[in-house]
């Protein structure tokens, strides 16, 4: 039983107050074609780059990379015993394979520690130095990897509220998969306000307030997906908030099959307080193709909460859809 310190404690977490102020997710999510998750010993600090045991060679090949135009999100992931191999470290990479798509492509390697940094460089700057890592590399499979943000040390609302959704998932979903499903504790995702926050990966989406009574839902789609709206952050191939919005409703209307369709969006117009959008898209098995416009808002704004602060004077811009019209 908790005391009432604690209760009181736990009501100013951040998390707990954007859910109060009423905040909508949705355009949240963040914006990359390219992630390298790399495999991270504990202790963290809370720039994941300045943990004691962060591989050494990545940050300068991060460097290079972004100094050439190309910007690579990183995150790292905890060493797990069911998972990790002893002396060996665990690296994904995801690329955007074109401008329409439906999933990110995938390389993993589990190679030893002192080959990580060279192996991450050849995945940034040098592709045709992977063949000397192809003893190393995993085959991709039909895999699906849900991250969980459980990053205390940045905040501790990944760790109060995100530990709890990834040991669920754990226990209850990946074993009964039977390996076609791996769950993560994953680094800083951005957002801890909206913790747990979760990434389904290859797909790219990002998840907020996840609960474990969403879990079916999420993993075995058993529910319309419309009963998690407000739970979704948006998908990272988008670039805008305004598209992530527009494609959100999209999703809701077209159900779970929608994130099986390759897609790719437009700003048409764009104004200080609206947008307007077009979103094509392309079944893969039919080659049907159809396409949605939305007009987009920036319609309000909500107090941006922050842990254990009695106010703040921090907004967040929320979003929503005037109207949505499929043309094809």
């Amino acid at each position: 039983m908790i005391t009432e310190r604690e209760s009181r404690v736990y009501d100013r977490l951040c998390s707990r107050l954007s859910k109060i102020h009423g905040e909508d997710p949705i355009g949240s999510a963040p914006s990359w074609d390219h992630c390298l998750i790399v495999e991270v010993d504990k202790p963290w600090t809370a720039d994941i780059i300045s943990s004691k045991h962060f591989p050494a060679g990545i940050s300068d090949a991060l460097e290079e990379s972004e100094n050439n135009g190309i910007i690579i999100k990183l995150q790292a992931i905890e060493r797990d015993p069911e998972y990790s191999v002893d002396g060996h470290y665990r690296v994904m990479f995801y690329s955007r394979p074109t401008k329409q798509f439906a999933m990110y492509d995938k390389d993993e390697f589990v190679a030893p520690k002192n080959q990580i940094g060279a192996l991450t460089k050849a995945l940034l700057e040098s592709p045709n130095d992977l063949r000397d890592f192809e003893q190393f590399r995993v085959e991709p499979g039909n895999v699906r990897d849900i991250f969980v943000c459980t990053h205390g040390t940045h905040d501790v609302c990944c760790a109060t509220f995100g530990f709890p959704v990834f040991k669920a998932l754990r226990n209850d979903y990946t074993k009964a998969l039977n390996g076609s499903l791996r769950a993560w504790r994953i680094s800083h995702t951005g957002g801890h306000r909206l913790a747990p926050n979760l990434i389904d990966m290859p797909e790219g989406r990002y998840w907020a307030r996840i609960g474990i009574d969403n879990l079916d839902t999420l993993v075995h789609h058993q529910s319309e997906a419309s009963t998690l709206r407000a739970h979704y952050r948006g998908w990272t191939g988008l670039g805008t908030a305004y598209e992530k919005t527009a494609e959100r409703d999209a999703f809701m209307s077209e159900g779970w099959n929608w994130t099986k369709m390759l897609k790719s969006s437009v700003l048409i117009s764009e104004n200080p307080s609206d947008a307007k959008v077009r979103i094509d898209f392309r079944d893969p098995i039919t080659n049907e193709v159809g396409a949605y416009e939305a007009l987009v808002e920036s319609k309000d704004v909500v107090i941006k909460a922050n842990c254990m602060e009695n106010e703040s004077t921090d907004t967040v811009p929320q979003y929503g859809i005037t109207n949505l019209t499929r043309l094809i």
